[in-house]
């Protein structure tokens, strides 16, 4: 609504996962760069899909795209912390997003980009399954 676009937005969530928590703030930067950089000018349907599923014992959250896509150059300077667009702050949440999963979980969970010019971009956040106390007290 914020940006005057028709936006569908399909969730897949795996229900066992959510009795397990993530960190707060994880999905907004990735989804709003979706809808400001990768749906921007798109002339179809514009989507955005959220998929949260278990893989190795973490749990792995899918934010997909169908836009513009980006190429690997893009994609290296979108994880970049310093890169900042002529026009607004841009991209630094999704650095900042890597970065504390990092932190707070280790260098063996974090993000995934992949993406190809005029398909779209998939982000997959990886981070440990920790169970949520709140609902393990009314198990």
């Amino acid at each position: 609504v914020r940006y005057g676009t028709a936006l569908a937005v399909r969730f897949n969530a795996d229900e066992s996962l959510l009795d397990y928590r993530i960190l707060k703030f994880l999905l907004q930067p990735i989804v709003e760069n979706a809808i400001i950089h990768g749906l921007e000018g798109v002339e179809h349907e514009e989507c955005i899909t959220i998929t949260c599923e278990s893989r190795g014992g973490d749990m792995c959250i899918l934010i997909a795209d169908n836009g513009k896509g980006m190429s690997e150059s893009q994609l290296q300077k979108l994880l970049e912390a310093k890169h900042r667009s002529e026009r607004r702050l841009a991209n630094i949440g999704i650095a900042n997003v890597a970065e504390r999963i990092r932190l707070h979980f280790g260098e063996q969970y974090g993000l995934d980009i992949q993406s190809l010019v005029g398909q779209g971009t998939t982000v997959t956040i990886r981070i440990p399954l920790i169970r949520s106390e709140e609902r393990e007290t009314d198990a």
